[in-house]
This record gives structure tokens, C-alpha cells and sequence, in this order.
């Protein structure tokens, strides 16, 4: 390979590893709309785990794994001198149910309702007749 194809691969597979990585990020964002960590982070001051577990009614250990993927994926912020993590009022602007713009990580729940009718979806690749799949039926 010359200089230009390995330059090329690599640059691919950085980016597929960029799609893992904000794939693997949407279904924790989803996680965080769905128990209500946005909602209570852009209501409080910068804030420990504990706190912040404490203040949404959460297991404090799921709570700070969580942060730590939101960290990570520079959604929250952190203040390591305090252990202070803190939601920025122009993130929570679109990620909490107040709102006026647009919530997405409430659209990031269709992530995983489309994991759970892939195996359908490839079903209907293969068949000549495919069953109309219908959002309902996965919707609870």
C-alpha cells in the first residue's frame, strides 16, 4: 500500500470508530432523558454524583457511570479539582423536556426501538413478502 491508501484506511477507520462510539452515545444519552437526569441536572448548581442521584431518585453508581459517558462525550461538564459535574444551559436547551427548541435526546430513544426490530427489518431484506412492520407494536 502507498502512502495515500494507508492515510485513506486509517482515516476510515478512525470514522467507523467515530459511528461505534456516537452510536454507543446516543442509547446513553436516550438512558439519561428516559430517567430524567437532564431534567435534574439543568434545575441544579454544579453537583457531586451523590448529589445529583440523590436529587433524581437514582442509584448513585448507575448515575455516575453515566456522567462519565456524558463527560466523555462532552455533553456535561466536570470539575475534577471538586468533583462537580454540571449540565451547560445551552446544552440543556436541547436536551430537556422544558424546552422550547428541540429535545433530542427524546429522539434518541428511536435508537433503541430500531435494535429492537432489526432482526425483522433483515427479514424483510431476505423475503420476496415481508410482514408491514408497524412502530406501535414496539412502542410500550
Amino acid at each position: 500500500m502507498d502512502d495515500h491508501q494507508n492515510s485513506s484506511t486509517l482515516g476510515f477507520q478512525e470514522y467507523m470508530v467515530d459511528v461505534i462510539n456516537k452510536g454507543a452515545l446516543s442509547l446513553i444519552l436516550s438512558l439519561g432523558h428516559r430517567v430524567g437526569l437532564f431534567d435534574t441536572m439543568a434545575s441544579l448548581p454544579p453537583s457531586t454524583s451523590k448529589q445529583i442521584a440523590i436529587a433524581s431518585n437514582l442509584d448513585e453508581r448507575y448515575v455516575r457511570e453515566w456522567l462519565a459517558a456524558m463527560v466523555v462525550g462532552k455533553i456535561v461538564n466536570y470539575d475534577s479539582s471538586n468533583n462537580l459535574y454540571s449540565l451547560p444551559k445551552e446544552k440543556a436547551e436541547f436536551l430537556t423536556r422544558q424546552t422550547k427548541v428541540y429535545n433530542f435526546a427524546a429522539s434518541m430513544q428511536w435508537i433503541p426501538v430500531l435494535g429492537q426490530i432489526e432482526d425483522q427489518i433483515v427479514n424483510c431484506f431476505k423475503v420476496v413478502v415481508c410482514h408491514i412492520l408497524h412502530i406501535r407494536d414496539f412502542m410500550t
